[in-house]
This record gives structure tokens, C-alpha cells and sequence, in this order.
């Protein structure tokens, strides 16, 4: 709303300028509509998702994700992955490989295995399936990463081995 005065500062008259904002509502509860499904997709996934930006920043975790790291969403997003999420003994090598890997001097991993570091101070062994994230002009922006927390299966592989290896050495006897 405008006014519009006379000479001697009288209000003579208003104007106002109305834009129909319709169809940018409609957009705009469209994109949150689609960022919902996307998120209940992310959600409904057995495993970890989880997207680092080119600076190691997390900008994107799932549920799932939530649980086995057992911080709640906003106390993940934004925070460095490495820095905060890794044990410091593999910090530094897993940097380095990323920093690589956004720079575009080594070819993405498909397929890793590393520990992470829980909020309560555990460490869980998960394997990792990678891919880039590239922006509309080829660049590399980050990673999305699906991670599998493999570690009761290992210690029960490991707890096998064990009683085979027992079994094997009695049988000999």
C-alpha cells in the first residue's frame, strides 16, 4: 500500500499493487509434497543413507541412519562426517580419500568397509556402497553413501571361526 499526498502532506489517496501468488503456492507445496515422499522413501530403507557435501558436511541422513549412529537428524545435519562420525585412528586416511574422490584424482569405491563412531562412544563396523554427486555442470558436489552395519554378523563370524578352530585342533588330539 502506497500513499499519495498533496503538496501540504495531506493523504489525497492509496494505491496498492496485488500480485496473484497462486500458482508459486501450488509450486511450492508441490516441491514439499515430493521432499516428504522422498524422505518416507529414505526412511523405509533397511540401511543407512547418508549425502556429504564436497566440504564433508553432512546435508542429508535417513532414519535408519539416525538409529545406528543414535543421534537424532539435527545433530547430524551439518556436521562434519569425518570430524565428528569417524574414529580419529582412520580420520585422517578416510579424508584424504574423500578429498581425493571430490577432486576428481581417484575413482569412487564403489564398495568400502570402515568403522563409525556412535554417540555413545561405540564403534560399529559398516559396509559402505558409494556413488558421486555431480551438479548440473559436471561437478562433483558430494557422495551419497548406503551403509550397512555388519557388525553383530562379523562377531559372529569371528565367534565361528573361533569354535571351528577349537573343534578342528580337539579332533586332531
Amino acid at each position: 500500500i502506497m500513499s499519495h499526498k498533496t503538496p501540504d502532506g495531506e493523504v489525497e489517496y492509496l494505491s496498492t499493487i496485488i500480485r496473484d501468488i497462486t500458482e508459486r503456492k501450488k509450486a511450492e507445496e508441490a516441491l514439499r509434497a515430493q521432499q516428504e515422499k522422498a524422505q518416507k522413501y529414505l526412511d523405509v530403507a533397511g540401511v543407512m543413507l547418508v549425502v556429504i557435501d564436497a566440504n564433508g558436511i553432512v546435508t542429508l541422513v535417513n532414519k535408519k541412519g539416525c538409529e545406528v549412529l543414535g543421534y537424532k537428524e539435527p545433530e547430524i545435519i551439518g556436521k562434519s562426517w569425518f570430524d565428528t562420525f569417524l574414529p580419529e585412528q582412520i580420520r585422517e586416511e578416510v579424508k584424504k580419500v574423500f578429498y581425493k574422490l571430490i577432486a576428481g584424482e581417484i575413482e569412487p569405491v564403489e564398495y568400502f568397509e570402515n568403522t563409525i563412531l556412535t554417540k555413545d562412544g561405540e564403534e560399529r563396523l559398516i559396509t559402505w556402497n558409494n556413488t558421486i554427486l555431480r551438479d548440473n555442470y559436471g561437478n562433483i558436489t558430494g557422495t551419497l553413501s548406503s551403509g550397512l552395519d555388519i557388525t553383530e554378523s562379523r562377531k559372529a563370524e569371528e565367534v565361528k571361526k573361533k569354535s571351528a578352530i577349537i573343534i578342528d585342533s580337539t579332533t586332531d588330539a
